[in-house]
């Protein structure tokens, strides 16, 4: 349905102001099992298989916590490692503020910055690191002091621009 809001020319701003977008998808990832995730992803491995597809990008970014965002890369490479092709995962932990932490947008940051990309480096979850770069998500100076971070925790990247 989202899909279809921005394709008819819907900002990311008014989806989620409509009660869809990302933070609609926010709680059932953070309440799922790790199980149910990862059988979730194979099954959209399988499907893209089918239409021929060998090599796929899969993001984290719909749990929005350190615990979630983990849970979510752990999922993914469980699938990847039953699926034939290949799966390159990205940590997408700032895809929006969640909603706990709604105006203060620098202390989210801190965040992702000080845990959540420390723990995915460390347990080597993710070959990138994204941030949703446009108004109602992520500032290019936020987007800056996350590359920084992910470039400190062994993360290469050339310059970057708003997405």
């Amino acid at each position: 349905m989202d899909f279809e809001k921005r394709i008819a020319g819907a900002t990311y701003e008014q989806i989620a102001e409509a009660g869809g977008g990302i933070r609609s998808s926010v709680e059932s990832v953070r309440k799922a099992g790790k199980k149910l995730l990862v059988h979730h992803v194979l099954s959209a491995l399988h499907e893209m298989a089918e239409q021929g597809t060998t090599t796929v990008e899969a993001k984290s970014g719909y749990g929005l916590t350190v615990e979630s965002e983990i849970k979510s890369l752990e999922a993914i490479r469980s699938a990847a490692a039953k699926w034939p092709g290949t799966v390159m995962a990205t940590l997408l932990g700032a895809h929006v503020v969640p909603k706990e932490f709604q105006g203060r947008t620098q202390e989210y940051v801190e965040v992702v910055c000080n845990e959540m990309i420390p723990l995915v480096a460390q347990r080597k979850l993710a070959h990138f690191v994204d941030v949703f770069t446009d108004r109602g998500a992520f500032s290019a100076e936020d987007t800056e002091k996350i590359f920084d971070a992910a470039k400190r925790h062994g993360w290469e990247y050339g310059p970057t621009s708003a997405s």
